[in-house]
This record gives structure tokens, C-alpha cells and sequence, in this order.
């Protein structure tokens, strides 16, 4: 299997450095990045509510891959209270809506990796991915060189989720 040289990721895989974008037993980097309200662009942050936080993933599957978490810092739905509970969902819809909107997919993954083993890059505090899908993300880099090149910038991405999200 060949793959492209990405150096930015060593932190995020490695974790424990101060750049790192994992988790460990005193720091999240959902909650980090939930406390700094200052800099919810530079964090890719979409949307906040009392209960829930929607953000652009920094490291899509593909172009406008988001997360909808909760605020409160659990890694299982079951801990979550029934009231988080039915926000998480109402935000996950709201999510999918905006997404069909702004990026036109013709298709979508919703999911929830809990659990390292399950491929949770980060399985301490729970999050639902939203993958939007086109006929066209898929073609012979992925299939020969086992690669998968985004084609769209995580800014311009942004923008656009962004103006459809504050429109909610």
C-alpha cells in the first residue's frame, strides 16, 4: 500500500504533544476547542447550542466531512442524558439538511465510531460524523494507490456550511 507524505497528521496519530488533536485523561481537543469562543473560525466551529457543537472535520474522509458532539464530554450515547440526547439528533438533522443544501451530495454517511477499536480517532468524547458523498469521490487514486485526495479547501468549505448554519 503507497501512501502521500502528510507530516501535519504525526501529532494528531502520535497525540500527548501540545499541537495534538486526540484526546488524553485531562484534555480533550473537543473541549479545547469548545472553551476558546474567541476563535470558533479558526476552529472550524459551524454551530453551537446549549447542549451540542457541529464542526467541520479538519481530517474529512471527503470535502465537508462534519462532526455534531455533544458539549458535555461523554464517550457513549448511553451517558448522555435523554435531553442531550434528543438535541444531539435534532442538531444531526439539522447537520444533514445543511450539508444537502450548501455542497449538493448525492449521497451521505451519517455514523458513530465509539471505541478506539472502532475507529475513533478520539473515543472519549462521542461525536457523529456526517460524510457527504459524490459519484466522483471515489476513482483510481483510491483504488490503485490506496489514496484519497480531498479536492476542496477546508476554508471554502467552511464558508459556505457556515452561511447556510447561521441561517438556521
Amino acid at each position: 500500500m503507497k501512501k502521500i507524505y502528510s507530516p501535519w497528521r504525526s501529532s494528531y496519530i502520535l497525540g500527548g504533544t501540545e499541537n495534538s488533536k486526540s484526546c488524553d485523561d485531562n484534555k480533550c481537543v473537543f473541549c479545547e476547542v469548545f472553551k476558546d469562543i474567541e476563535n470558533d473560525e479558526t476552529n472550524f466551529v459551524l454551530r453551537k447550542t446549549k447542549h451540542t457543537a457541529t464542526v467541520l472535520n479538519i481530517y474529512p474522509y471527503t470535502a465537508g466531512h462534519i462532526m455534531v458532539l455533544p458539549l458535555e464530554h461523554e464517550a457513549n450515547l448511553s451517558d448522555l442524558s435523554v435531553q442531550i440526547r434528543a438535541a444531539l439528533m435534532e442538531e444531526l438533522n439539522l447537520a444533514v439538511e445543511v450539508v444537502k443544501m450548501a455542497l449538493k451530495p448525492e449521497a451521505l454517511n451519517v455514523g458513530i465510531n465509539m471505541g478506539k477499536e472502532s475507529g475513533g480517532g478520539i473515543p472519549s468524547h462521542l461525536h457523529i460524523h456526517v460524510v457527504p458523498r459524490w459519484s466522483g469521490d471515489i476513482n483510481f487514486m483510491a483504488v490503485i494507490f490506496d489514496t484519497k485526495p480531498i479536492s476542496f479547501d477546508l476554508k471554502d468549505t467552511y464558508k459556505k456550511l457556515k452561511i447556510e448554519f447561521d441561517k438556521a
